[in-house]
């Protein structure tokens, strides 16, 4: 069941994805008067894709106070982000750029710092960053209370596979990770970030959550099947571990079967991807009329693309989460995607055609399979069943889990303050004893 909430997007009723805790926090009197996120990173470029869509979606649906701050890295502190600043990075007027948002954003924060904010307050970190000066303020506050500040892991892909980024020297990116695996509360967004993280920082006594992301970041209607739709989509920058190169095989292989198959590419070309993945793209989309890649396009272009998709297709092998693959499902577009994809593996195959990692024969008999209209109309159905977690889940759950943290020092904080003095990392493990 669904309905629309102020955005017009359908919110499912039928299940709230959340960690189970046994209790409701939300209702508890003596609640933290002030839980902060740090969403420096986000100001500079307020964006609306990546993690910056999990950053604006968790503002728009947290369900209490969430206050933002930024790090001031002149003063080597935490400050409470001015209104205006907040309004600006978050407006959604499309006549404004990116960097305009960001430059008014800015100059107000430097007219109006903000007031510093307490060490008693509870940071929360959405993002990823690699500024040395924040990672060495976020050391000591860790050192100091590592019960006051938690992180969102979104993935430690660039440390586990650095050739797929580009990476040829860590060493301006091993702070951020050692300060991440030195954290006692971090959420993940998929079980294979939270497995791949605990083989180099090691498990804790308590549970560190997975989060579900949303699967209603696009705004578009319910798509329903109809024979006219013809083109497979294909979301996504254009780099190796996204394997954009097995869709193109593909596709080649039933073009040159006279198979005519309509692919469309979204995203851009980046710097670290291997140069003949672009260069094929080019060629291709110059030379195939069935090809069509487009760079970059708004939310609005992205939703008339799927308008008139058959079906989408997401093949990446190395991903932190694969939102694409689910905001298909949720508009109700069947998704060709890979066994692998940790957004997808766990959910029921309804909606979905999997294929084995870097199997482009597999990949063209599913294009083949969906081409057939009969077929298609099933998988169609299938789709349209499918139960996906949206973002006011996801905004509940990081709240819930939040809240934990803060009631399970709340004794131990008040503690403290009546017995002898001990280090930080000795109260810590009284949590688990």
């Amino acid at each position: 069941m669904c309905h629309s909430d102020v955005k017009g997007r359908r919110i499912h009723d039928s299940r709230i994805y959340r960690t189970p805790f046994p209790f409701e926090p939300r209702h508890i009197q003596g609640a933290p008067s002030m839980i902060y996120a740090d969403i420096t990173e986000f100001v500079s470029n307020p964006v609306g894709t990546g993690i910056q869509r999990t950053v604006r979606e968790i503002f728009l649906h947290w369900p209490d106070a969430l206050m933002a701050c930024y790090f001031d890295r002149t003063g080597n502190a935490l400050r409470k982000l001015p209104t205006a600043a907040f309004a600006s990075a978050f407006d959604d007027d499309i006549t404004k750029s990116t960097e305009e948002k960001a430059a008014n954003a800015a100059e107000i924060m430097a007219r109006l710092p903000g007031e510093l904010v307490s060490d008693d307050d509870l940071i929360l970190i959405p993002e990823v960053f690699y500024d040395p000066s924040r990672i060495a303020f976020y050391r000591e506050r860790l050192d100091a209370n590592p019960a006051k500040t938690a992180a969102i892991v979104y993935d430690i892909l660039p440390w586990t596979h650095p050739e797929l980024f580009g990476i040829k020297d860590m060493s301006p990116f091993e702070a951020y990770f050692r300060l991440i695996f030195s954290m006692a509360y971090t959420a993940h967004i998929s079980q294979e970030t939270k497995e791949s993280y605990e083989r180099y920082a090691g498990s804790r006594p308590w549970p560190l959550p997975v989060l579900h992301l949303g699967a209603d970041g696009i705004i578009i209607e319910r798509q329903h099947f109809h024979p006219s739709r013809k083109s497979f989509v294909c979301l996504g920058s254009i780099e190796e571990r996204k394997r954009q190169i097995d869709i193109l095989r593909a596709f080649q292989r039933l073009w040159d079967t006279d198979v005519p198959a309509e692919l469309v590419f979204v995203g851009r070309n980046t710097a670290h991807t291997n140069a003949a993945l672009p260069r094929m793209v080019k060629e291709l989309s110059a030379s195939v009329p069935y090809f069509h890649h487009y760079e970059s396009a708004s939310d609005d272009e992205v939703a008339k693309l799927l308008s008139s998709a058959r079906a989408t297709i997401a093949a990446s092998t190395v991903e932190g989460y694969g939102l694409p693959a689910i905001e298909s499902l949720y508009a109700g577009i069947p998704v060709i995607v890979s066994e692998t994809m940790p957004s997808t593996r766990r959910l029921p195959e309804t909606g979905q055609i999997r294929f084995r990692p870097k199997s482009p024969d597999q990949i063209a008999n599913a294009v083949k399979s969906m081409l057939d209209d009969a077929e298609a109309e099933r998988v169609w159905k299938q789709a349209a069943a499918a139960d996906l977690p949206v973002w006011r889940d996801t905004a509940m759950q990081v709240h819930d889990w939040i809240m934990q943290i803060w009631l399970t020092h709340q004794a131990i904080d008040t503690k403290r303050s009546f017995t002898a003095e001990k280090s930080a990392q000795q109260w810590l493990s009284e949590i688990a004893s």
